[in-house]
């Protein structure tokens, strides 16, 4: 580290123990190409991801879903034999992509620790990060950048700091649409379910389910990833949500189908998920204040009544925080 900051004196600045990062040591010249590189690649990559997100979810569709349905068929009918034939060549072409895309994200890897190790002390919770991109690169949607100063880039957004004012912002925005998305699985389970002979009988009514299951459990982890990213507490984040979690997880592993219990935990997880963001986008939207006419002065004794609990809550934390740190401090 002394022989970095003596290499630029100029521009070097004090290290920051709180942080485990030092400031920068490149000259603001250098810097300035880095954050344009990042800049420049911000939306490419973010498209990538989501491009590679959906791969996944098209192989998903077709090696876990296509699969169940179609052990539904009565016959071997030309149509489903003709759905079968476009099912393998999607599942080929896309597996494919898969592989041409993956070494965009360990090229970009690579830059991400060149920049991180001039810009930064090395920063290994960062390199982590970086390298948990190159074996799952969905997860880069809406990752931080060591070139921005560990913000993040979204489209409706730009780069911001991860915290917990941008989770809400998104929870705002993401509400409505992921609300209508996930009520979108209602009619898919109502086909399977009363007109399963229909579905048996016709291979694109089968598509047509398989289409709009994987496509919900695309719009599900995109906004999963987004928001776990865009937290700067992720463990925490993933706690409180790990229903969307098991909703993610479930068809990755449904390639145990001989085991009919998870056919049905999938189902069930489904529904609570849908359950509980619905509850989430009537309480963002407020739209159940608005539809009972609740008035501003019940409202308030409402956020009064919750600020009230949670400080209570907070003043359990702090009574607990005091009580280890004197135990702490007597041994």
């Amino acid at each position: 580290m002394k022989q970095v900051l003596a290499q630029h004196p100029a521009h070097a600045e004090p290290y920051n123990p709180s942080s485990g990062q030092a400031a920068t040591t490149l000259p603001p010249d250098q810097k300035a190409r880095c954050q344009a590189v990042a800049d420049h690649m911000a939306l490419p990559m973010f498209c990538l991801s989501l491009l590679f997100l959906a791969l996944v979810a098209i192989l998903i569709t077709t090696q876990v879903y296509a699969p169940r349905l179609a052990d539904l068929a009565t016959a071997n009918t030309s149509s489903n034999l003709l759905a079968t034939t476009a099912t393998e060549q999607l599942t080929r072409f896309s597996a494919m992509l898969v592989l041409l895309l993956w070494p965009l994200f360990w090229l970009e890897h690579f830059y991400n620790a060149h920049a991180a190790a001039q810009l930064l002390s090395p920063n290994k919770s960062q390199l982590k990060r970086t390298l948990a991109v190159c074996l799952c690169p969905p997860l880069r949607l809406g990752a931080t950048s060591p070139a921005q100063d560990n913000k993040l880039w979204l489209p409706t957004t730009g780069w911001r700091e991860p915290n917990r004012t941008l989770c809400k912002e998104l929870q705002q925005k993401l509400s409505m649409p992921m609300l209508v998305i996930a009520l979108t699985i209602l009619p898919v389970l109502l086909t399977e379910k009363v007109f399963s002979n229909a579905v048996a009988e016709n291979a694109w009514l089968r598509l047509m389910l398989n289409t709009a299951t994987g496509f919900i459990w695309l719009a599900f982890t995109a906004e999963f990833i987004v928001m776990v990213n865009a937290s700067a507490k992720k463990i925490a984040y993933i706690k409180a949500n790990w229903i969307d979690l098991a909703i993610i997880l479930l068809p990755l592993i449904a390639f145990l189908r001989s085991f009919s219990i998870l056919a049905k935990l999938g189902k069930a997880y489904r529904m609570r998920g849908i359950i509980i963001k619905a509850v989430r986008a009537l309480t963002l939207l407020e739209i159940a204040d608005r539809l009972t006419g609740c008035d501003p002065a019940k409202k308030l004794q409402r956020l009064n009544d919750q600020y009230q609990e949670k400080s209570e809550e907070l003043e359990d934390l702090q009574a607990e925080i005091r009580f280890l740190e004197a135990e702490i401090a007597s041994r």
